[in-house]
């Protein structure tokens, strides 16, 4: 069985509610878990569990970051309104360890983390969030996960989001 299966990209060329009949079927012959997307926006998330019917749509994985913030108004406060887990890829932005913006690196200093700790925080701090960041080298794993560990104060998550737009 498939734990989350996600539609990747909504199709112009094919209906929500045709691939969201397909989904249903797999969940129903219990193939698949959990349905999800990836970049949907709200009307289409509307869309996706008006045809889901009684399954529920669990997540919407999408870009956001601390830099990368459009979504936040209205697709990241619908899902967080309605359950729906946002699954945040390109979490760390353009911030690559080493070459973050000044006000993450006071941040960091700060609270004693690295600004890759500090922007994957900032992306989960609030709830309803988890990040996907990637790496290829196995000595980032550690440094990455320790970004749960703890969290930013409401006053250096203003500071970082007034520095970094």
């Amino acid at each position: 069985m498939v734990d989350l299966y996600q539609v990747h990209w909504p199709n112009p060329q094919i209906p929500i509610n045709e691939t969201m009949r397909g989904m249903r079927h797999l969940v129903e012959e219990g193939l698949v878990r959990y349905v999800g997307v990836s970049n949907f926006s709200v009307a289409q998330m509307q869309a996706a569990q008006a045809a889901l019917g009684d399954i529920p749509l669990v997540s919407n994985q999408i870009r956001y970051n601390l830099v990368e913030r459009h979504l936040e108004q209205e697709t990241v406060a619908w899902c967080r309104d309605n359950g729906v887990l946002v699954i945040a890829y390109r979490p760390l932005a353009r911030f690559e360890l080493g070459a973050a913006s000044p006000v993450v690196e006071s941040v960091a200093a700060d609270v004693g983390r690295t600004p890759a700790q500090v922007l994957l925080n900032w992306a989960i701090g609030d709830g309803g969030v988890a990040a996907i960041p990637k790496t290829d080298r196995i000595e980032r794993v550690d440094d990455l996960t320790a970004a749960t560990r703890w969290r930013l104060t409401g006053r250096q998550r203003r500071q970082l989001e007034a520095g970094t737009g």
